[in-house]
């Protein structure tokens, strides 16, 4: 915690900043010898950037959540619609909106958190163009936000260079060619887009947990009713409440939302071979860890401190760890407007005895867990077979290039 700044020994929670990017993609139909139709074989993956006020360069849509916004996906998708839409596209339906489908990467450092989303919108070349209407994205001249956004294939976003010094490499394609001031703001359209391309051209699972429910609830009773059948995924909550966020002047910080942000971590125990979980002898629940302020560890350190405690030490090249992976993503808008509870839920299977005989917990088949949300996780775990929805790496503790 940090030291008060009017001179107490009283320790102080200091507010966090955070911020939502989305990664947005098309799948994109060529036109078939027949112009007004689609060759529904011939397609692939393009990916927006957005051209920033300079000396900005180019960019992935994003920036800080804001008090009106209810969830970090709302934040994703109306920082989409200022900086790469069209601005008459708010005239013209939902439909062509854009839509947040998977988290793909939660990176907590002190005071700043960003939520990164994978996002979807439709092919506007095919839709729009043959009812008459122009594209979803912005052109020049732009507004303040941004001066315009462009539909870009991976083999020419590879080629961009994250530094306005650099030149582009390769030759590219004729889009390319015709970017005005062709550089990247920072390594984000490069990592999050290759990954994403990967998973398309392999036929993979996107690496990220699906977006299961953003919006706001009156109580948790009724959250979990929401979730009863899909507890694995991520859930962007906001309590109903008044938010007297406006009015403090202490938290409140040039229209972005800085809230204290409780962070607590949930561990799935599996033990594969009797099919029983681990709960903790004093209070019955699976293993729980929680920091009250973010400046004192991160998230990412506080899951590997968890996890480190259940993995057999590695005594061969040949020995294969106890499969993890994450879960759940639990993101809570307090009803006061002023703190958000971010939750993580790992899940370990267990392989080795060393776990199994430790003496602080106890082991339950799946249905005689005593929390709700607990025990439709470890029943839904239990058909992953070890086969997690996405690996923990998505939960980081630094902004920098991803290196696998």
């Amino acid at each position: 915690m940090a030291a008060s700044p009017f001179g107490s020994s009283k320790p102080v929670r200091l507010p966090t900043v955070s911020f939502s990017l989305a990664a947005i993609v098309r799948v994109h139909h060529r036109q078939s010898s027949d112009k007004n139709e689609v060759d529904p074989l011939d397609f692939r993956q393009q990916y927006v950037l957005v051209h920033e006020r300079p000396p900005r360069g180019w960019w992935l849509p994003g920036g800080g959540i804001e008090h009106e916004d209810e969830t970090p996906v709302h934040a994703a998708i109306r920082e989409t619609l200022e900086e790469a839409a069209d601005p008459l596209l708010m005239e013209r339906g939902d439909e062509y909106l854009p839509r947040m489908t998977h988290l793909i990467s939660l990176e907590q450092t002190s005071g700043r958190i960003r939520f990164i989303f994978r996002g979807e919108w439709l092919d506007d070349d095919s839709v729009d163009h043959h009812n008459g209407h122009g594209g979803v994205l912005k052109r020049p001249p732009g507004d303040d936000d941004s001066i315009e956004a462009k539909w870009i294939e991976w083999e020419d976003i590879q080629h961009i260079p994250q530094n306005r010094i650099e030149k582009i490499t390769g030759i590219g394609s004729q889009c390319l060619r015709n970017m005005h001031d062709p550089w990247l703001r920072g390594h984000e359209p490069h990592t999050f887009y290759e990954s994403l391309e990967k998973s398309s051209k392999s036929g993979e699972m996107i690496r990220g947990l699906p977006i299961k429910q953003t919006s706001s609830v009156d109580r948790l009773t009724q959250q979990c009713k929401n979730e009863e059948k899909e507890p694995i995924g991520a859930f962007f909550l906001r309590m109903k409440g008044e938010t007297p966020l406006l009015k403090n002047t202490l938290l409140k910080g040039r229209g972005r939302a800085e809230l204290l942000v409780n962070l607590h971590c949930r561990l799935l125990l599996h033990d594969k071979s009797r099919n029983l979980f681990a709960v903790e002898k004093s209070s019955g629940r699976i293993p729980f860890s929680s920091v009250t302020n973010q400046f004192d560890t991160t998230l990412k350190r506080m899951v590997d401190k968890m996890i480190k405690r259940f993995q057999p030490p590695r005594l061969k090249q040949e020995d294969a760890f106890n499969p993890t992976g994450l879960l759940r993503v639990e993101h809570i808008i307090h009803e006061n407007g002023r703190e958000a509870t971010l939750t993580v839920f790992p899940g370990l299977q267990l392989c080795s005895l060393t776990a199994k005989n430790d003496t602080n917990y106890d082991w339950l088949p799946a249905d005689e867990l005593r929390d709700d949300l607990e025990r439709r996780l470890a029943m839904s775990s239990v058909n992953l077979d070890g086969k997690f929805p996405c690996t923990l790496d998505i939960i980081r503790d630094k902004e920098g290039p991803i290196i696998r």
